[in-house]
């Protein structure tokens, strides 16, 4: 997972780690978590769009397996609205 932490420390606002569940019926479906920057990630995992933190994550890495990282190659503006449309996502059911 060291090597893991490392990518995960390396991501850019708007990156997004492709996980799945590491075991049971989940292991079918991507799970989305968004970088936010500064430690904060949106995804969504167990029923909804939940707001992550950096120590959450960890956490979250025991149940899920990252299989991807997929960068995001906008510019300032792009990543901004982004962000502002990630964040919309809060709340909703999946």
């Amino acid at each position: 997972m060291t090597n893991f932490l490392q990518l995960v420390n390396g991501l850019q606002p708007i990156d997004v780690i492709v996980a799945k569940k590491k075991s049971g019926l989940g292991r079918i479906l991507d799970h989305y978590i968004v970088h936010l920057g500064n430690g904060v990630f949106i995804g969504n995992l167990k029923g909804s769009v939940k707001q992550v933190f950096h120590s959450e994550l960890l956490e979250l890495l025991q149940e899920y397996e990252p299989v991807k990282i997929r960068r995001f190659n906008g510019n300032h503006f792009q990543v901004q609205n982004a962000i502002i449309r990630a964040k919309q996502k809060l709340g909703h059911k999946i």
